[in-house]
């Protein structure tokens, strides 16, 4: 009896040191409490990232004044195969040129006249004269939406089928019904590009990119004049 009463004892001893230990180890050091009056204004936050500045913008163009160029003599076009001129029943024009070169020689865009281009656009249009049509393309860089009629023409398609009973006229003379050797006896033997098939050949003749000239024709006759010339 004494025996197992003095067990119980030690075993009771044993019990409470054992989970005193286990107390003492789940309480936190000293140095790992946080004083909870502590406050933002305590700690030093990192420095946000700067935003970089804006880039600068190109300025916006500015719309050419072509429409203030003198008038050029239909009678004495320019010799220069890239001269960009385009005589039309005698009255000449240097493209690019204003919507309004055009529709003084009484070319109109019809009920497209009052189309809006908005600024920074280009896009293609008829004009026309009587049963005669001409196709342009219409480039608005002027800095404000503008109406078709106020916006710069930068290129030009005129065909033959098109321009019945007109005389139309390119540097050196070119027009319509010319045969290649003609063209290639002004422009030269070796177009920048060139597309040939059984009836159809194309030639172009550039200055760069931007600016060229491109003629085209079915059995072996000039069908189509296309003028592209970038103010």
């Amino acid at each position: 009896m004494k025996k197992l009463l003095s067990l119980t004892i030690i075993f009771v001893l044993v019990f409470c040191m054992m989970a005193g230990c286990a107390a003492n180890a789940n309480q936190p050091d000293e140095t790992d409490r946080i004083d909870k009056t502590d406050t933002l204004d305590d700690f030093e936050l990192p420095d946000e990232p700067g935003m970089p500045d804006e880039p600068d913008l190109p300025d916006e163009p500015v719309q050419p004044d072509i429409s203030s160029r003198p008038p050029i003599d239909a009678s004495n076009l320019s010799a220069d195969p890239f001269s960009f001129q385009v005589s039309f029943d005698g009255s000449a024009v240097q493209f690019p040129c204003a919507a309004s070169d055009l529709m003084a020689l009484g070319y109109s865009f019809g009920d497209k006249a009052d189309n809006i281009l908005e600024n920074g656009y280009f896009t293609s249009a008829s004009m026309v004269l009587n049963d005669n049509r001409i196709f342009v393309g219409i480039l608005n860089i002027s800095g404000e939406d503008k109406k078709f009629s106020e916006c710069t023409i930068k290129s030009v398609s005129v065909y033959a089928n098109y321009s019945e009973g007109q005389t139309i006229y390119i540097s050196n003379g070119i027009t319509f019904g010319m045969t290649p050797e003609d063209i290639m006896a002004i422009y030269g033997n070796e177009p920048d590009y060139k597309y040939e098939s059984d009836s159809y050949l194309s030639l172009k003749y550039e200055v760069d990119y931007a600016n060229y000239i491109e003629f085209t024709f079915n059995d072996e006759s000039l069908n189509e004049i296309y003028i592209n010339s970038t103010p």
